[in-house]
């Protein structure tokens, strides 16, 4: 997974939990499975949280529970709540067929991003799948021919659940607590 892809995850936990501790936020992650899916190291988590608040985008505090006197929590800083929309509003709005997982894990954070950033960033994703839906595939190889029908098929099942999420958006329903603010 690339670097923004895991700086998006780390970003995100901390201001789901935050203040969280570094072992909080690795505990939240190992417990979402994000070895397994996202490809992503616990062990990178920390060194993670080092850069984002080396980058001012992470607050180190002390321990919150004040039980541990070495023990530092982390909050997001202005910086890196503005750092957390421009990389979910990057990945909700980039098509790469060929690295999915970003999407989907952006997908899940509509609690966490404004209504208006969150619709406007598919709308972005659906002109993009859209235009690439009418290209004219060339004279491919069978096999060749046969992927690309695979990958034309997903890109227009995920137009349909873009547009079906935009639609449950400007209703207000249906795309997390994202649409209902």
């Amino acid at each position: 997974m690339p670097a923004t892809d895991v700086r998006l995850i780390v970003l995100a936990t901390v201001r789901h939990l935050e203040p969280a501790t570094g072992y909080a936020i690795r505990k939240r992650l190992v417990e979402q499975g994000v070895e397994a899916w996202g490809g992503v190291s616990v062990a990178s988590i920390y060194s993670v949280l080092r850069t984002l608040t080396k980058h001012g985008q992470l607050e180190e505090l002390d321990d919150p529970t004040g039980v541990r006197r070495n023990t530092k929590a982390y909050r997001t800083t202005e910086a890196g709540r503005d750092e957390f929309l421009v990389l979910a509003r990057r990945t909700l709005e980039t098509v790469d067929p060929a690295h999915p997982l970003a999407f989907h894990v952006a997908i899940t954070l509509t609690a966490l991003i404004p209504r208006e950033l969150y619709v406007a960033a598919l709308e972005q994703r659906l002109i993009t799948l859209e235009r690439n839906l009418v290209v004219e595939l060339p004279d491919l190889e069978p096999e060749v021919r046969n992927a690309a029908r695979l990958w034309r098929q997903l890109a227009e099942t995920e137009a349909s659940w873009v547009r079906e999420t935009i639609a449950a958006a400007a209703r207000g329903a249906g795309a997390g607590s994202a649409a209902r603010r």
